[in-house]
């Protein structure tokens, strides 16, 4: 419709160089994000193994995001995920 507009995306880095890397998972990032109204901003994701999100809310005067990623803190033979959690407030004039 003329409200709602969604863009999908996928990235594989290191194509010709992936024989040498033991974990193929953290070469693949998928992203997907659902707008309405350029208002209501709906987002997913996959990097390097791990899930992200986000959530917008965005208007002529103020911007207001929520969002959440995992950051890879542990070893190659003993991966762990570390959870950050973003907010971001932003007033326009």
């Amino acid at each position: 419709s003329n409200d709602v507009r969604s863009t999908f995306a996928i990235q594989y880095n290191g194509l010709l160089t992936q024989s040498s890397e033991p974990d193929k998972a953290k070469l693949l990032h998928v992203g997907y994000e659902l707008n309405y109204s350029d208002v209501f901003f709906l987002r997913f994701g996959y990097n390097q193994r791990y899930w992200t999100s986000g959530l917008e809310l965005a208007s002529e005067s103020f911007q207001m995001q929520f969002s959440t990623y995992g950051e890879e803190i542990g070893t190659q033979s003993k991966p762990k995920e570390d959870r950050r959690w973003a907010v971001k407030f932003s007033y326009r004039f």
